[in-house]
């Protein structure tokens, strides 16, 4: 998974139609992949640095994410409602 630390990030996936669609814009303290690690998936979305500055980020293996999943309850909840959150923005159309 990732934690963006600077810069703005876009996600996007392609539908069942073939075309390429917007899910959503990622910042600073923001994460992405945390759903593939939470299951174990290959990602099913692409990222793209879209800041002129451009971007930094933070890749935390899925062993390590998940230590820390496993570590803390306030953790564990938190990241499953933001992989909640991101799983219904992936829903493509």
């Amino acid at each position: 998974m990732f934690i963006i630390k600077s810069g703005r990030v876009e996600v996007s996936c392609h539908g069942t139609d073939g075309r390429k669609h917007l899910i959503g814009q990622r910042g600073q303290d923001e994460s992405c992949g945390e759903t593939s690690c939470l299951l174990h998936k290959p990602r099913n979305t692409s990222v793209k640095c879209i800041s002129d500055e451009g971007c930094e980020a933070l890749c935390i293996s899925r062993d390590d994410f998940l230590e820390l999943v496993r570590g803390s309850w306030d953790v564990r909840q938190s990241l499953i409602a933001i992989s909640e959150r991101h799983k219904r923005e992936k829903q493509c159309r």
